[in-house]
């Protein structure tokens, strides 16, 4: 189950929703390791985890976009106009 969950994530595009899967099977795999009393698939997925939801917290104001070559970037929701407010605002 939880191989299937990694495994799916692959085929998603969206960042946001990579992590938010790698996190659910990091879970599953870490109960695996629980029940079967396996301390280095615990920790080892306790790290997966906590790096999947830090990331997915400190990326929460930013959106997805292409860019002028088809890649995806992620990009501030504020945009280039609160950007400059910021920068105006220390001088």
């Amino acid at each position: 189950m939880a191989t299937v969950a990694f495994t799916s994530s692959y085929f998603v595009r969206n960042p946001f929703a990579i992590r938010g899967i790698q996190a659910v099977a990091a879970c599953l795999w870490l109960s695996y390791g629980v029940v079967i009393g396996a301390t280095p698939v615990i920790i080892a997925n306790l790290l997966v985890v906590s790096a999947a939801l830090f990331t997915m917290w400190r990326d929460r104001n930013r959106t997805q976009v292409l860019d002028t070559n088809g890649y995806e970037n992620l990009v501030d929701r504020a945009g280039p106009v609160a950007q400059r407010l910021h920068l105006n605002s220390k001088s």
